[in-house]
């Protein structure tokens, strides 16, 4: 990995160092703590047995903060690191959770600091494996913080649907202000429910996002044709991501979502 810096000179990141050899595969950026200065987000799902900087062994998945500086990011300081095993994050930390998987950046309640939403389609609820979960963590001065976090599913009071084996919601993660109050709705993706995949959408408020009068955008019931014998409406969401004030990460705009036959 390297970061290129405006002045045109680039830094090598230390992959010796632990906690850069498992940087993941989602990484996205925004300013957590208001600082002016982009901080980088990143998930790394896949190990079941990660041992954090502290030397602290946990299951499940996890996610880490490099924050930013006049310096770089992530330089003379170590990453945050936050999993299910962290106190007041949501859920349980099992093997094959996968947190971390999916994982966007954007400001919910419009306080100025960037929230993080992270999908953990590998979640088991209750009985359910599989059913999946999301979490909203809250950006503060003090960087990510577990206050005020938010853990959803689709047994949670508001969402519409039903949490059911192998559903994984989480799949996909996306914040991003459709309608353009200044807020990031919460979209995320069920890309396994029933026959086509769905999609999840709350709008942002500042309480966080709005679980009553919330949506499911799917496949069929959407109107949008999936070819394939599985449409998994939902796998994938992007769309406009137009930093706003400070890169402060939230996207203007609608996502775009597509199946993967």
């Amino acid at each position: 990995m390297f970061v290129v810096r405006t002045t045109g000179r680039s830094a090598a990141v230390d992959d010796d160092r632990r906690e850069f050899k498992l940087l993941g595969r989602r990484q996205q950026t925004g300013d957590v703590n208001g600082d002016g200065y982009g901080d980088l987000v990143t998930g790394i799902a896949d190990d079941d047995s990660l041992m954090n900087a502290t030397g602290a062994a946990h299951r499940g998945g996890e996610i880490q903060v490099l924050y930013g500086s006049a310096r770089g990011i992530g330089v003379g300081q170590q990453p945050q690191v936050l999993h299910q095993a962290t106190a007041g994050v949501p859920g349980t930390a099992e093997n094959g959770d996968q947190f971390g998987q999916s994982l966007s950046v954007g400001d919910v309640d419009a306080d100025g600091y960037a929230d993080v939403l992270v999908g953990s389609p590998g979640e088991a609820v209750g009985k359910l494996e599989g059913a999946g979960t999301a979490v909203l963590l809250r950006g503060s001065a003090s960087g990510l913080t577990t206050a005020k976090a938010v853990g959803v599913t689709q047994n949670t009071a508001g969402v519409p649907g039903a949490a059911e084996t192998g559903d994984q919601f989480g799949g996909t993660a996306h914040l991003a202000d459709l309608n353009r109050d200044g807020r990031a709705e919460t979209v995320v993706g069920v890309p396994r429910e029933n026959s086509d995949g769905c999609l999840w959408v709350a709008r942002g408020s500042a309480a966080g996002p709005v679980l009553g009068g919330s949506v499911n955008l799917c496949g069929k019931s959407a109107g949008i044709s999936v070819r394939g014998s599985k449409g998994y409406f939902g796998a994938a969401v992007a769309g406009p991501h137009i930093a706003g004030q400070a890169g402060r990460g939230h996207g203007h705009g609608g996502p775009f979502a597509y199946g993967s036959p």
